[in-house]
C-alpha cells in the first residue's frame, strides 16, 4: 500500500487541511486529484491556471504534470496562486 500526505492550503471551501490518502496501487497526481473531487481543474482536464501542486518542495509542472507517478511519503501541497505587490 502507497501512503502519501495531503496539503490543502488557501481557497478550498475556504479552509485548510493535511490529512493522509491510502493508495491501493501506483497511480498518478491527476489520479489522485480527480478522486479528491476538488475544484482544480478546468473542463478540459487540465489544471486551472491559478493553481499549484507541489510534490517534496517540487512544482509538479516541471515533473511529469499531472501524469507525476506517486511515490509511499510523498508530500502533496495544493494551493493557489498568490499575486499580489
Amino acid at each position: 500500500m502507497i501512503t502519501v500526505t495531503v496539503k490543502l492550503i488557501g481557497d478550498h471551501k475556504r479552509k485548510s487541511a493535511t490529512f493522509s490518502v491510502n493508495l491501493n496501487k501506483e497511480q498518478s497526481l491527476g489520479d489522485l486529484l480527480k478522486s479528491l473531487n476538488l475544484e482544480i481543474f478546468k473542463e478540459d482536464g487540465g489544471l486551472r491556471p491559478d493553481m499549484v501542486v507541489i510534490i517534496n518542495g517540487k512544482n509538479a509542472h516541471f515533473l511529469n504534470g499531472l501524469n507525476t507517478k506517486l511515490k509511499h511519503g510523498d508530500v502533496i501541497v495544493i494551493m493557489p496562486i498568490v499575486v499580489g505587490g
